[in-house]
């Protein structure tokens, strides 16, 4: 609550995926918002885009970064192109994701 308060959805959505159980929900409402604000929000706490690994999230920011039409649109796409997320995927996609 405080991070939001304060108008810092990244490093707050990075918090509530950490959470047992994680609200997902939540930091996906956090993330949402178009608004100037929150295209301010993005590039200020970009440094903590890092930190976020939950895929729910990660499409969610890249659709956000495309819409705000952000700095950090080609690095929110990288995010989401992590190997590491992969990792779960079936055999056959895994190895698309290779061939890529």
């Amino acid at each position: 609550d405080s991070l939001q308060a304060l108008g810092r959805p990244l490093p707050a959505a990075a918090v509530l995926q950490t959470l047992s159980p994680p609200d997902i929900n939540a930091a996906m409402q956090l993330l949402h918002p178009t608004t100037p604000s929150a295209a301010l929000a993005m590039t200020r706490d970009a440094a903590f885009l890092d930190c976020l690994w939950e895929i729910r999230l990660l499409e969610v920011l890249v659709q956000r970064a495309h819409v705000l039409k952000s700095d950090n649109f080609a690095r929110v796409k990288q995010l989401i192109q992590r190997p590491e997320l992969n990792f779960h995927n079936p055999p056959e996609i895994r190895r698309r994701a290779i061939e890529a």
